[in-house]
């Protein structure tokens, strides 16, 4: 079967697209920036949505597409690699020039589309937190959008510490308000022996926090109330990058 996409975004973009591929072995449906676009993914199934990376409510799209509907994002861009690098946080398994020719955009399509079929793999989570209510909404998160993780939580820094220790974990969300020890003091510890991803999440939102704790290792920072779908995104691109590393 021909690889089926939908093309969300700037009409003017969407056109240049579409006319690339004429010829080529890729269904594409060309949509628009609105609800409508999205509306479609109800209904139909397709193997990636290149989205216009300039297009309004950017963010929220992208999170929807890959964690509400399940189909790989591709975004569709001009610019430097600078800007790029801007987008990776949108969880989109690859990039587009507008103005690549189609031979390109075919390959280029069949390679993203069958690295978003492996996205959402088995891994492990170490949640070192002692709100009960941030647990319980982390423990929802996972259950809805990630059913297949395997999640453990420890309710204060000593016994997260000592969790990381002695089992292997994808990747491990900190809180640094802990009763016991602080979260700093567990990062620093934790980076001694291990080098798995470490995802702050935290009310705490000075840059001042944030930079110490980039210092002692720490891969990523998320302000509480977090957004779900973000986070989800954020957790699968360091764990992404730490297999790829490993």
């Amino acid at each position: 079967m021909p690889l089926r996409i939908i093309i969300i975004g700037n009409k003017n973009v969407a056109r240049r697209i579409t006319h690339s591929l004429s010829g080529s072995g890729i269904d594409a449906v060309s949509g628009d920036e609105s609800q409508k676009s999205l509306e479609i993914l109800k209904t139909e199934r397709f193997d990636l949505a290149l989205v216009d990376a300039y297009m309004d409510n950017l963010e929220s799209t992208c999170y929807r597409l890959t964690w509400l509907y399940h189909t790989p994002v591709a975004l569709a861009i001009n610019g430097t690699q600078d800007d790029w690098d801007l987008l990776h946080n949108l969880d989109a398994e690859g990039f587009i020039p507008e103005e690549a020719k189609n031979m390109d955009l075919e390959a280029h399509f069949n390679a993203i589309a069958r690295r978003g079929k492996q996205k959402n793999n088995k891994i492990k989570v170490l949640i070192i937190e002692d709100d009960e209510h941030i647990r319980e909404a982390l423990r929802l998160s996972f259950k809805i959008y990630w059913p297949e993780a395997e999640v453990i939580f420890s309710a204060n820094g000593e016994s997260g510490v000592k969790s990381a220790k002695s089992e292997h974990f994808d990747t491990i969300l900190l809180d640094l308000i802990l009763p016991d020890i602080s979260g700093y003091e567990v990062l620093s510890r934790i980076r001694s022996f291990s080098q798995t991803p470490i995802i702050i999440v935290t009310v705490t939102r000075s840059p001042e926090d944030v930079t110490r704790a980039i210092s002692l290792g720490a891969n990523d920072f998320v302000v509480k109330p977090f957004k779900q779908l973000e986070l989800m995104s954020r957790i699968r691109q360091h764990v992404k990058l730490g297999a790829a590393v490993n």
